[in-house]
């Protein structure tokens, strides 16, 4: 008599993936200030004219 095993092995691969979107953007911006200084070039009085964004 000779004994014999006999060994079953059941393999489970699990394989995951993880991608990452990768994204960009670029922003610019201007900023526009205008004073108005007034007529007496000795005596300056400042004043915001009006300020824009683009």
């Amino acid at each position: 008599m000779h004994p014999t095993h006999i060994e079953h092995v059941n393999r489970n691969i699990v394989r995951v993936k993880n991608y990452y979107p990768v994204t960009q953007s670029e922003v610019e911006e201007t900023y526009v200030e205008e004073f108005d200084y007034g007529r007496d070039l000795r005596n300056p009085c400042c004043k915001p004219v009006k300020r824009s964004y683009k």
